[in-house]
């Protein structure tokens, strides 16, 4: 596992002496992978965010947002495992069976 975090331009335009690491860490094999497969990951974060609720804690505690959160990954790949099974989508229009 390699870091794939998009790097702003406050991050490499910087004058401090120690921007050398972060200008050279786009060069590196591990980083150009990392970016062709980190839209896959944020898009399950978005659709958890977006339609499970995940923006915002329901629970105060840390034990209780990460039983929300494993609950809210649960949800996500069953209804992956269901689109896989029937190929009906849970969102958007089912297509027509003739």
């Amino acid at each position: 596992m390699h870091s794939a975090i998009r790097l702003p331009c406050t991050r490499t335009g910087k004058r401090a002496g120690n921007k050398e690491v972060w200008e050279a860490l786009p060069a590196t094999p591990q980083y150009q992978a990392g970016q062709k497969e980190r839209y896959k990951i944020e898009r399950k974060y978005g659709e958890a965010k977006a339609y499970h609720g995940l923006r915002r804690c329901r629970y105060v505690g840390w034990l209780r947002c990460t039983l929300q959160a494993y609950l809210t990954a649960i949800a996500l790949n069953l209804e992956r495992l269901v689109r896989l099974l029937t190929g009906v989508p849970f969102r958007g229009r089912a297509p027509a069976v003739a």
